[in-house]
């Protein structure tokens, strides 16, 4: 399937099995003068086995996404990572959008859907990676370290971005879970490494 693609792709057709699945339940159950020759008798066993089926296939999956309460410590952390973004000169380089919404920046960058653009030849990604090799973000924020990237980072980041990043950002460290970096003194202007 599509990266990023949910269950939700499907809502409007199980919505059609379910209200079938009623009607068709209804008519089997209810008394009819006529003899309809056991169709919908069958479709009433049928369409409600349809339905167990779909529900079944999709609940290997959670469906439910859990939202963790952060404890004391790591409020204090986010409070002062927000203070950190929000005293940053310039703009932010931050996979948590929202963070950037509360310290007042700007979204100059989706991780995720420009990422994909660029893998699929939609978007030419060098404009940013040089502003990234220009060390333009005061700040780079990130959910992952990028000197280790998991599979995932890849789908937010390609690697020529990650090469940039390592290249002209040392690690400040982390602050709630966010691995944060700033630019690297005497390094802008190094050239970047391209896809070939």
């Amino acid at each position: 399937g599509k990266l990023g693609a949910e269950v939700n792709y499907l809502i409007e057709l199980m919505g059609v099995v379910c209200a079938a699945v009623a009607v068709a339940v209804a008519d089997g159950f209810a008394p009819s003068p006529q003899a309809s020759g056991g169709g919908a008798a069958a479709s009433s066993i049928v369409l409600p086995a349809l339905l167990l089926w779909q529900v079944a296939g999709l609940s290997h999956r959670p469906a439910i996404e859990w939202v963790e309460i952060p404890d004391t410590q790591e409020r204090q952390e986010m409070s002062q990572l927000l203070e950190m973004v929000r005293r940053t000169p310039g703009p932010v380089l931050s996979e948590d959008m929202t963070l950037l919404v509360l310290a007042g920046k700007p979204v100059e960058f989706q991780p995720f859907d420009m990422t994909q653009l660029a893998y699929m030849g939609l978007w030419d990604q060098r404009d940013f990676v040089h502003r990234i090799a220009d060390e333009a973000f005061g700040l780079i924020i990130l959910r992952f370290d990028v000197a280790a990237p998991s599979t995932l980072a890849y789908t937010r980041f390609s690697p020529e971005m990650l090469a940039a990043i390592r290249t002209h950002y040392g690690s400040l460290g982390m602050r709630a879970r966010y691995f944060v970096y700033g630019a690297l003194p005497g390094r802008a202007g190094i050239e970047c490494p391209q896809r070939s």
